[in-house]
């Protein structure tokens, strides 16, 4: 097992907003997820995804961000909660968002691939892996909507793919034949602060 930290409001409130986080992944992305695609990752990709690490509010000192049911908020760090996306920083490997259900933490084996190729490609900071939920892993769609004002995600999950021009791919499965950038995309967020999450097997059918 590798040894995991949970992130302080600091150091969460450091990481990139949305725009900041694309922009600077966007120029290596295809290639990082190219390299994603080796059979080696294969035997993880129904459990992990690699995420675009990214955040939409800001948390106060001895806050995290805790789902619970469809709403992801602020809750405090003494909560009870299992760590569902995590990033590399400062050498250390950080939970930054967590869930209440339970989940399971990426493998020694998985890391240790996954920090070669994005420590090669200098993006260490700005790719994480996640633990998929069930419903994207029964190829449900989730819209997720986030505002400010109130520190709140609230997720739906739908048969459907959002139709809508603006969404910035925010996560996709690891080791599918079609995890590229217009595909295998399994987590994405509209500029008008949606999210929209996918499922690998409808992605992989858009153009």
């Amino acid at each position: 097992m590798v040894a995991t930290f949970d992130i302080d409001h600091k150091r969460y409130n450091a990481i990139r907003l949305l725009l900041s986080a694309d922009a600077y992944v966007r120029q290596r992305l295809e290639d990082i997820l190219s390299k994603l695609r080796d059979a080696k990752f294969n035997k993880w990709e129904k459990d992990f995804g690699v995420c675009l690490v990214h955040r939409h509010f800001e948390l106060k000192e001895n806050e995290v961000v805790l789902e619970r049911g469809l709403v992801s908020q602020p809750a405090p760090n003494s909560s009870t909660r299992y760590a569902e996306r995590w990033v590399k920083l400062d050498d250390k490997y950080m939970a930054y968002e967590f869930t209440d259900m339970p989940t399971s933490s990426p493998p020694k084996e998985l890391w240790d691939a996954f920090i070669q190729i994005v420590s090669d490609a200098g993006m260490s900071d700005a790719l994480g892996l996640f633990y998929l939920p069930s419903q994207i892993r029964e190829g449900k769609f989730g819209l997720e909507t986030s505002s400010e004002d109130d520190r709140t995600n609230t997720i739906e999950y739908r048969d459907s793919l959002l139709d809508d021009s603006s969404v910035v791919r925010a996560a996709w499965r690891i080791g599918s034949p079609s995890n590229k950038t217009d595909a295998g995309v399994c987590t994405g967020c509209t500029l008008n602060t949606h999210h929209v999450s996918l499922s690998s097997k409808v992605s992989t059918a858009q153009t």
